[in-house]
């Protein structure tokens, strides 16, 4: 699955360790909008880290799942499509 989170974290220390965190899961689109492509496993293993990092009250964490076939519609504004990032297994 195409998993989006968009985040909006007050403080920065919390801030600095999400953005750590999603890179471990995905590729950032912008500062704070990443683009994860997840097995379903995956998704819950990063909603479970997730919650463990934001703040409930301060701060915002967003979760977009992207159906496969919008996923391969998604493009910038310069035409570029989104690269879904090869998975190898050993």
């Amino acid at each position: 699955m195409l998993l989006v989170v968009a985040y909006d974290v007050a403080d920065d220390r919390r801030r600095v360790r999400l953005h750590a965190l999603l890179l471990g899961y995905g590729i950032p689109l912008q500062e704070s909008l990443f683009a994860c492509t997840l097995t379903d496993r995956q998704a819950a293993q990063l909603r479970q880290r997730v919650r463990r990092v934001a703040h409930g009250t301060h701060d915002r964490v967003h979760m977009f799942q992207i159906c496969a076939e919008c996923a391969e519609k998604v493009e910038d504004l310069a035409g570029n499509r989104l690269e879904a990032p090869h998975l190898f297994f050993v």
